[in-house]
């Protein structure tokens, strides 16, 4: 059974913070010829978090234009509570809704939150929501909170949350969680640097920002694991991600993506304008790693 790769895709914007529905046509066409199962809309990578509600519906129905039917197609609700998560999944047009395989979702961010209270949160969610629930850990973005163990196993036998995207980057955390779930609750691994060891412990997949730039290395790694010569690529996919040493890793590669020829504008709303150095230092790392786009499973 191939295992999934799920690439939290970049939100292609202007300079005008809208939109750039030319850049995303390219930019899914570009993933779809890679062996990449799925697309993560509105994650981390996504940028949601600096964009209005109007806005990330928008988002939404571009991508849905361009996906191929192949592909799966989550999206990422997290906020602030519960009501907002549910505010923003009742708001999408029901034409939109019909394309989406399940929604991703962290705890939510800015205050620190109780045992108790992570757990009526994401219940409050599976029980709310129309779509199959991921959750989504990553506490560098959520107060250092994790969703306990203990948590986590009793959200797996939810009959509506379906597995987890860890991007804590926490290994020890992360083989936890695979060792002791149930068959039926999927570990998805979102810290590219642990994307080789997460496959070799039983992991289902993968959802690197990374696969933006290099899909197939990626799907390399997914499904050919065994081979002696993954470890070589899940080192020089760790000396690509020098491209984010000077910007966000957002920034970082739309600026790649632009390099390639994949999207024109690498507008961020959380980065401020690269310099031509920083630029020119990204096109070189690319240069040196012109190997990993060649790669086919």
């Amino acid at each position: 059974m191939s295992k999934e790769v799920i690439v939290p895709i970049i939100t292609p914007l202007n300079s005008e913070n809208k939109v750039n529905k030319s850049d995303i046509s390219t930019l899914v066409r570009y993933l779809s010829n890679s062996r990449i199962t799925g697309i993560f809309v509105g994650g981390s990578t996504g940028e949601f978090v600096a964009l209005s509600t109007k806005n990330q519906i928008k988002v939404l129905e571009a991508f849905v234009e361009n996906i191929p039917e192949r592909l799966k197609l989550y999206l990422g609700i997290s906020s602030t509570s519960f009501q907002k998560v549910l505010e923003l999944v009742t708001s999408i047009p029901f034409s939109l809704k019909q394309r989406i395989d399940a929604y991703v979702c962290s705890a939510p961010f800015y205050f620190r939150y109780s045992y108790n209270d992570l757990r009526e949160f994401f219940l409050t969610i599976a029980n709310s929501v129309d779509k199959p629930l991921i959750l989504y850990n990553i506490p560098q973005f959520t107060n250092e909170t994790y969703i306990p163990l203990s948590l986590l196993k009793e959200l797996s036998n939810h009959q509506n949350i379906i597995g987890i995207k860890e991007s804590s980057k926490n290994f020890l955390y992360y083989q936890d969680i695979v060792f002791s779930k149930n068959n039926k609750f999927l570990v998805y691994q979102g810290a590219e640097e642990y994307m080789y060891a997460s496959m070799t412990i039983g992991s289902n997949g993968l959802v690197p920002g990374i696969g933006n730039v290099v899909p197939e290395a990626c799907c390399f790694l997914a499904n050919s694991y065994e081979n002696p010569q993954s470890i070589e690529i899940q080192k020089r996919i760790i000396e690509l991600m020098d491209i984010y040493k000077d910007l966000s890793w957002v920034s970082s590669i739309k600026i790649a993506l632009h390099v390639l020829g994949i999207i024109d504008s690498y507008f961020s709303v959380i980065s401020s304008k690269p310099s031509i150095e920083s630029i020119k230092r990204i096109e070189k790392i690319l240069e040196s790693h012109n190997d990993l786009f060649k790669l086919r499973i």
